[in-house]
């Protein structure tokens, strides 16, 4: 039932952005799955060919994540389709983490709510003339809030279909 609720609020979403693109004229949107140590969806709206709000709604640790970040995209390597972004935001989540492996402190065993911050560093590639695209990325993040501490092992392939 969660999950029939959470697309359906990333279906709305969809909806109004592409309202809103279709009102502005220029703007351009993307959703697909990010994949890798944290699998997700991922949302993008570009406010302008250089600047995007990049949404993840993500699972980590037995619980889930939800991340806004904004980004600044810049031509790579004279590649046309080819953009390296970088980007901050924050994220707030619900993990369950069990100290069942001997390198793990007993502290952080239980449920807590997380709150922090994050980074993102990436290379994007738009499929030729194709709605596809597809990003490479790291996403080091610092909890504030509940398991305190730098997650530095959060890099992903999203693919993602524009609109």
């Amino acid at each position: 039932m969660k999950f029939l609720r959470i697309i359906l609020v990333c279906l709305l979403l969809c909806l109004f952005f592409r309202q809103a693109s279709a009102q502005a004229g220029s703007l351009d949107n993307a959703v697909g799955l990010r994949l890798g140590y944290s699998p997700g969806i991922t949302f993008q709206h570009y406010v302008s060919d250089e600047n995007a709000f990049q949404f993840i709604l993500a699972s980590r640790y037995r619980g889930w994540s939800v991340t806004a970040l904004y980004e600044w995209h810049y031509p790579a390597f004279d590649v046309d389709g080819l953009q390296w972004f970088a980007g901050g935001g924050g994220h707030l989540g619900f993990y369950s983490w069990y100290a069942d492996h001997p390198w793990w402190d007993e502290s952080y065993t239980g449920s807590r709510a997380v709150i922090g911050v994050d980074g993102i560093l990436g290379l994007e590639y738009f499929i030729g003339n194709t709605p596809f695209m597809v990003a490479l990325d790291w996403k080091p993040a610092f909890n504030l809030i509940g398991f305190n501490g730098f997650i530095g092992d959060n890099g992903a392939l999203s693919v993602r279909y524009r609109f």
